[in-house]
């Protein structure tokens, strides 16, 4: 029931992936797995354990169909291994 409660409060529908990525935090970059996204935010697998502070913001780097995109997000919540993050608005994308 939790999770119908979640995904009612979405903007959009999920779409669900295994996307390599990498996130950098400060200096630190780490690789992970998008695991799902939107047009709003992303799921990410961390490929080592690292628990990131809500509120932290987080350089995510995409490649798909040849194009590389790099946004700014937000985290919203972290484990040990995962993390969902909104999208921070007003971004252009590479190409």
């Amino acid at each position: 029931m939790e999770e119908n409660a979640m995904e009612n409060r979405r903007k959009s529908n999920r779409t669900c992936c295994s996307l390599d990525t990498a996130f950098s935090l400060g200096n630190e970059t780490f690789k992970g797995r998008i695991e799902n996204m939107s047009n709003y935010g992303a799921v990410v697998l961390a490929s080592e354990p690292i628990h990131i502070s809500e509120g932290n913001t987080i350089r995510l780097s995409i490649a798909c169909d040849g194009k590389q995109d790099i946004l700014d997000a937000e985290v919203v919540w972290s484990d040990d291994n995962a993390f969902g993050a909104k999208f921070i608005k007003n971004q252009t994308t590479t190409g």
